[in-house]
């Protein structure tokens, strides 16, 4: 009897985006948004892909990276019965350079940002620190 072979999740319930995994970081957000899998070309996708070129241009990391840690930071927020979406996160985190780059990265504003939450400053509130704290 040859041996089983456990199921490979879908991209869409996957925690962590590697890139051995064949699906684009933009697609896999926004699959996990839609809680399915979806096509290449499904204009959630080019939406998911602006927000990460977004973040991409203002960060010094890359695209998958970027998703892999909004969604690292959507699932320690949850933790905290906080509900944010990693989409959200990205879009919120990429206000705080504003259009120039930022030196810092991603990882590092997602650190940071969890941390000014979890002090119990509200979406609002801990944007405004990062905003302050980047240009000082």
């Amino acid at each position: 009897m040859a041996p089983q072979v456990a199921a490979k999740p879908a991209a869409y319930q996957l925690d962590w985006l590697r890139v051995t995994d064949g699906v684009s970081p933009d697609q896999w957000l926004a699959s996990r948004r839609l809680q399915r899998n979806i096509d290449f070309y499904d204009p959630e996708v080019r939406e998911m892909r602006a927000l990460l070129n977004t973040a991409a241009s203002r960060y010094r990391d890359h695209p998958r990276m970027i998703a892999n840690r909004a969604v690292q930071l959507e699932g320690m927020l949850a933790e905290k019965n906080i509900t944010e979406r990693a989409p959200e996160l990205i879009a919120t985190l990429s206000e705080v350079p504003g259009e120039s780059r930022h030196v810092e990265s991603f990882a590092a504003m997602t650190q940071q940002y969890y941390n000014l939450r979890m002090e119990g400053l509200d979406r609002a509130q801990a944007l405004q620190a990062l905003k302050t704290n980047a240009r000082e």
